[in-house]
């Protein structure tokens, strides 16, 4: 049998030096082949600047900027800046030394986006009105303490809320993605 039987049906179509040939599409269609590799080096840059935002924790769960943190007279309060939807997160408060029992106020528009699991320890007192949810907690009066909110974020996008630690009040926000 000459060599020329012995190609299947797609080899005939894919003669060495046809513009068919993937080895010589640079050759035939210059154009096209450089607007292919800008392409690709376009979608690398992407992925690349994606993987550095992720490692940064502009996408959530971990990374330097994941959390942040707000200073109130009455003490501290460490939040997530980017969070996850349907996603377990932390919120803690820090006492600084003072009164006995302390106040922990979270306000309507972070309990609208948010449902708090658990919080550890218990408070001693929950009362909810028109400003929002109250915590009141039992602590050293000597020594501050420090209590967590478990949050699970229902709704995704841009949550900006207010906390108040014993009626001192400050303005944070949190971006939760999808």
């Amino acid at each position: 049998m000459p060599a020329a039987r012995a190609r299947t049906r797609s080899q005939r179509r894919l003669v060495e030096g046809s513009p068919q040939d993937s080895k010589s599409l640079s050759r035939h269609y210059p154009a096209v082949q450089e607007r292919l590799w800008r392409g690709e080096r376009i979608g690398w840059l992407v992925f690349g600047v994606l993987i550095v935002l992720a490692l940064l924790g502009f996408t959530g769960a971990g990374g330097p900027f994941a959390h942040t943190s707000l200073s109130l007279p009455g003490g501290s309060v460490d939040y997530p800046r980017v969070s996850r939807w349907q996603s377990s997160d932390q919120l803690g408060v820090s006492f600084a030394p003072g009164a006995p029992q302390r106040r922990v106020t979270l306000s309507p528009s972070l309990l609208a986006k948010v449902d708090i699991d658990h919080v550890v320890p218990a408070p001693a007192a929950t009362q909810s009105g028109p400003q929002g949810a109250v915590y009141v907690f039992d602590v050293d009066a000597a020594k501050g303490g420090e209590v967590d909110f478990s949050l699970r974020v229902e709704h995704p996008g841009w949550a900006g809320f207010d906390i108040a630690i014993d009626g001192d009040t400050a303005s944070a926000a949190m971006m939760v993605l999808p």
